[in-house]
């Protein structure tokens, strides 16, 4: 649900694996684009009572791969939920939902009062369906460039903090990881093995595609955040495809 920048190539990669996949849209034009990318299309909007909810969660599992963080939008979802067959959701969260710390961050770090951990709460507290939540670092790759995040007027804060970030080709590989093993009812911090600085990292990022180093606001500072993905590498034998973040190229 949301073939988007990371739910449109998901789908892609799972027909490959010979799953077959529905995929959700809120923009008509993408129907056809679906169509064409062998997709089954829908149009739907979370807020939308015509939408074809029945025929679309006709389904074992539900991947949902929304940009929204309203709770309400969720509430509305888990009400069409209560009478399908769906066995299975995997929720796209993120390693925001974590207070910064001197420590390693693993999934029993302290957290925020993010909307994000509200919406995880409601789902896993559901019986009805097994909930597994991935909570994504940083996302990039492909026309996601890190060298163009910050406009050249824009400094950029804690130049000596380490940076947490995944790209998108392991977002993909670790949610098929889950689907192949069954790796049902957990949570999954989903980042890179290295951590760089935010200065190595940036301007790592804009020279490789043409771009001048970046600038820094030399004065901030405050507490580092470091994500643990040793759970992902352990629980699911998952090794990354990217893992050294300055080894990534501007083509990916």
């Amino acid at each position: 649900m949301g073939c988007g920048w990371l739910g449109k190539p998901l789908a892609a990669h799972l027909m490959k694996l010979g799953h077959t996949v529905k995929g959700s849209t809120t923009t008509a034009s993408n129907i056809q684009i679906l169509k064409k990318n062998g997709i089954q299309p829908f149009l739907i909007r979370l807020r939308d009572g015509q939408a074809l909810w029945e025929e679309f969660l006709r389904s074992d599992i539900l991947v949902l791969t929304l940009a929204s963080r309203e709770a309400k939008d969720y509430e509305l979802l888990l009400q069409k939920l209560q009478s399908s067959p769906v066995q299975q959701v995997m929720v796209m969260s993120s390693t925001s939902v974590y207070q910064n710390s001197e420590q390693p961050i693993d999934e029993s770090g302290a957290t925020n009062h993010s909307p994000l951990l509200k919406i995880e709460k409601v789902f896993r507290a559901q019986t009805l369906f097994q909930t597994t939540v991935l909570r994504f670092a940083g996302l990039f790759g492909y026309d996601r460039q890190p060298g163009r995040f910050f406009p050249a007027h824009k400094l950029i804060p804690m130049p000596d903090a380490p940076v947490n970030m995944i790209h998108r080709d392991d977002c993909i590989g670790i949610i098929s990881s889950i689907l192949e093993q069954k790796a049902w009812g957990g949570i999954y911090n989903c980042c890179a093995d290295t951590h760089p600085s935010k200065r190595d990292f940036y301007t790592h990022m804009a020279h490789s595609i043409g771009l001048p180093t970046p600038q820094f606001d030399e004065g901030s500072s405050g507490i580092p955040k470091v994500i643990s993905n040793l759970k992902v590498k352990e629980t699911l034998s998952y090794q990354l495809i990217h893992n050294d973040l300055l080894q990534v190229k501007s083509k990916t």
